[in-house]
């Protein structure tokens, strides 16, 4: 159990966002004019561009889990439905999070995104590691916006995958071996 911290400010901070309530003026262009359907249209297509796209594509039909595009969505867009009064989820989240559910079922019999036969060795390690913490992240967040603060089964799956890839001794010990293209400083070891 000495992971629960870190879950717990998981949760934690996710439930604090998620349970922001929206401001008294619901209308959709705020004092400093941000339009949120405008933000949320947005969001939606450009998540619908991501899972359309070809290089996104993953086996058994499934989507790259993307850091920079689906974690940020994934993150943002429950809660801009809260803002907008929204009942039900997307479409474009729906698709989303059929994606990520089917990959934690699949577990290492998904392909990662990057593996050591196409783009070098420890390629596959860091992409699953960088997966597991993504898919955990974006289905514990679900389940804290659905404010029933509960995790779902997949959710407990994905946090026992996401544990098991933790490294456990040495130097970086409780840390994942996350994706590395020397992209300093975007990227760090």
């Amino acid at each position: 159990m000495r992971n629960f911290p870190f879950a717990l400010a998981v949760v934690l901070s996710s439930s604090a966002l998620a349970a922001t309530p929206p401001p008294a003026d619901s209308k959709a262009v705020t004092a400093v004019g941000w339009d949120k359907v405008a933000a949320a249209k947005y969001l939606d297509q450009r998540q619908v561009w991501w899972q359309d796209w070809p290089h996104a594509q993953k086996d058994h039909g499934t989507v790259c889990v993307s850091c920079h595009t689906q974690v940020p969505y994934a993150l943002a867009r429950p809660l801009l439905r809260k803002h907008l009064g929204e009942q039900k989820i997307s479409a474009p989240e729906w698709a989303m999070l059929g994606s990520i559910i089917k990959r934690v079922d699949l577990g290492n019999e998904a392909t990662t995104f990057y593996t050591d036969a196409e783009h070098g060795p420890g390629k596959t390690r860091e992409a699953r590691n960088a997966e597991s913490v993504n898919n955990a992240l974006i289905l514990v967040s679900y389940d804290v916006s659905d404010n029933n603060n509960k995790l779902h089964p997949t959710t407990r799956k994905a946090f026992d995958q996401m544990w098991a890839l933790q490294e456990q001794t040495g130097e970086k010990a409780g840390a994942w071996i996350w994706q590395d293209f020397h992209f300093s400083p975007w990227e760090a070891p």
